[in-house]
């Protein structure tokens, strides 16, 4: 039997979140000169032959100058109560060591903290950077670290560093996709940071980009509601999906479809010994997509979750926090769709599985309401119609990301794929996967006609849009003026009534 390539559709390359280059025990101590300290928060869990001993959540503090033996080790429960208070615990159970007998030990990491501090060394006037999630090839997912990334590859650094030079500090959380406690331990982290290390009572600011800009909407709003008497001035959301986000229906169950193929291939390869035949990787990987864009955090995020509506009733239901909130999209305020009819194709292609023969793929235009595929549309917003994939800011079928699906990287198309159609890089390049009325929250009934950003109605004190065509979802430069005018408003504004104060009492 010939050797069966049936995934060269789609070059999933799974990358763990724990593969990134620092971790704790290496961790970042400098970045362009600015100094960095880093703070973890994980689960450690003692097994004596497979069975769990003990775990728990614990807040530590890595460094390359104190032995992991001897650094200070806190007891941080992750819980829907904010825990106010940080006593020291035992030291760390799992250590770089061998020698346990039965007993082996497995670490976690739940969310990471990197503090870099401007240059007097200072830690007091924190600016707080939540990631966003990556929608790729590989699914829907965050890393715990990802400072690097975004200062140099996102070109944060164009942001970070003005601040930085200016006085400011910077937080950049990152959490890990795999816990189903995010929008708890992302809140404590930040508390801990707050209380544990900021030193006077400078206000602090809170942005939030992407699904971290709903996190910090949770963790101000859980802030608001305990307690705690918080120092946070104002929040910013830049591109988050406060009315869900977009993977079009039609991608998802063509994935479904291949997932189901793959199946139908590895029933019809148990009948021969040929191990070429086996497709158990291939299975594993494509099942992993179909699951992170139906369970986990997509299962909220997406309009097209089954928990999408009760979980956008539920965020709408706590509002906006007592801070002054500002929302940025990286999709047009000017109307500019798509304008692709219903039931446009995009991209039409074959797959040869060879064994079980040549199976054909469309993706397309839908009304995401009556969608012929599953899933479909279940937010509980409501539009005129529902073929949102044309509405200024998403775009959400990325030509860029599925022609790679398509083609190699020498630009030939892959084996065993015919592409039958397709107009994907011609006219969509640049998808946000966030509709600008998502983004901004607007409360419109037409998610595709242009927006008046001074009149339409939000929740946010002030909104911002894209004059134009769409923006990539991590581009961070078209709004680089507005949103360091926004982080500094504050200072701006109290420096404009002295100067009006000085004048009027002349």
């Amino acid at each position: 039997m010939n050797k069966i390539t049936p995934l060269a559709l789609l070059p999933l390359i799974f990358t763990s979140a724990h593969s990134i280059a620092n971790s704790p025990l290496d961790p970042i101590t400098s970045i362009d000169g600015y100094s960095v300290q880093s703070i973890q928060y994980e689960y450690e869990s003692m097994f004596d032959g497979g069975h769990a001993v003990t775990t728990r959540p614990i807040i530590y503090e890595p460094s390359e100058h104190v032995s992991i033996f001897d650094m200070k080790v806190y007891d941080v429960p992750v819980s829907s109560t904010l825990q106010l208070s940080y006593p020291v615990s035992d030291r760390k159970i799992c250590q770089p060591i061998s020698g346990f007998g039965t007993l082996t030990c497995k670490t976690g990491p739940i969310a990471h903290a990197n503090i870099i501090k401007s240059k007097d060394g200072i830690f007091d006037k924190p600016v707080y950077f939540i990631s966003g999630l990556s929608v790729t090839a590989s699914g829907i997912n965050s890393s715990v670290y990802e400072l690097e990334k975004y200062w140099s590859t996102l070109k944060l650094k164009d942001v970070f560093k003005p601040l930085l030079d200016a006085g400011k500090d910077i937080v950049f959380i990152g959490y890990d996709t795999d816990t189903v406690y995010i929008e708890l331990s992302v809140g404590q982290l930040i508390h801990y940071v707050e209380t544990q290390h900021k030193q006077g009572d400078y206000h602090s600011t809170m942005i939030g980009y992407s699904y971290g800009g709903v996190l910090g909407r949770k963790t101000l709003n859980r802030f608001d509601d305990s307690t705690y008497q918080h120092g946070f001035e104002n929040y910013i959301s830049i591109d988050a999906p406060h009315k869900g986000a977009i993977i079009p229906p039609s991608f998802i169950d063509t994935v479904a479809r291949i997932k189901g193929r793959l199946d139908d291939v590895n029933e019809l390869c148990s009948t021969t010994l040929n191990m070429a035949c086996n497709v158990d990787k291939e299975r594993g990987e494509m099942g992993a997509l179909l699951t992170d864009m139906t369970d986990g955090v997509a299962k909220n995020l997406l309009v097209t979750g089954d928990n999408a509506n009760a979980y956008f009733n539920e965020l709408d239901r706590q509002g906006l926090p007592s801070t002054y909130n500002v929302a940025f999209s990286n999709g047009s305020y000017t109307g500019t769709s798509q304008g692709l009819p219903l039931g446009t194709e995009m991209a039409k292609f074959e797959n040869d599985y060879i064994a079980y023969g040549t199976t054909e793929y469309t993706l397309k235009i839908q009304d995401l309401k009556l969608s012929s595929t599953s899933p479909n549309y279940k937010a509980p917003f409501y539009y005129r119609n529902y073929v949102l994939e044309n509405a200024p800011g998403s775009y959400a079928i990325d030509g860029n990301m599925v022609n790679s699906f398509l083609r190699k990287p020498d630009g030939t198309v892959k084996d065993n794929v015919t592409i039958l159609h397709t107009n994907l890089l011609s006219s969509n390049k640049a998808p946000t996967f966030i509709t600008t009325d998502s983004a901004l929250a607007l409360d419109v009934s037409d998610a595709d006609v242009a927006f008046d950003l001074h009149s339409v109605a939000t929740p946010f004190d002030r909104v911002y849009a894209v004059d134009g065509k769409n923006l990539s979802h991590t581009d961070f430069t078209y709004h680089k003026s507005s949103l360091l005018y926004q982080i500094n408003k504050k200072e701006i504004d109290t420096a404009i009534t002295v100067i009006a104060s000085s004048v009027l009492l002349k």
